[in-house]
């Protein structure tokens, strides 16, 4: 089933209870994003920041899908990973600073860093798995 973005954010602030941590899990997993991996990455970066503002607790579910799809396009470090997050978070109107909304785009401002030592045991994982290809 294709979820889109803002149909995906309405469910994440539903107060109804019944949009669980699993539902949302699986609706990140198939929201209808671009078929660029840079775009998609820089997308789902996007809605991490956005989704952790009320569900910090997934952050690190989140995260594992753009920072793969970020790895792919050349990105291999954590610091660089955040560095360039934080250069495309300035571009209005881009697909991460639309996707984060201003709630996230504050959360990935301020907490990225934080995730960095994950953000790294990411990356290091990846790259072993394709140095073993």
């Amino acid at each position: 089933m294709s979820v889109n973005v803002e149909q995906f954010k309405a469910s994440v602030l539903s107060d109804s209870g019944e949009y669980s941590d699993a539902m949302l899990l699986r609706d990140y997993q198939d929201l209808t994003l671009s078929y660029n991996a840079e775009a998609a990455g820089l997308s789902r970066i996007g809605i991490v920041g956005y989704v952790a503002v009320y569900r910090p607790h997934l952050v690190e579910h989140l995260l594992i899908e753009p920072v793969k799809l970020l790895f792919v396009c050349g990105i291999h470090t954590s610091d660089g990973l955040v560095e360039y997050v934080m250069a495309k978070l300035g571009e209005e109107g881009k697909s991460l600073w639309c996707d984060a909304g201003p709630e996230g785009r504050g959360w990935l401002s301020e907490n990225l860093r934080r995730n960095q030592p994950f953000i790294e045991t990411l990356l290091r994982n990846f790259k072993e798995f394709v140095d073993d290809e």
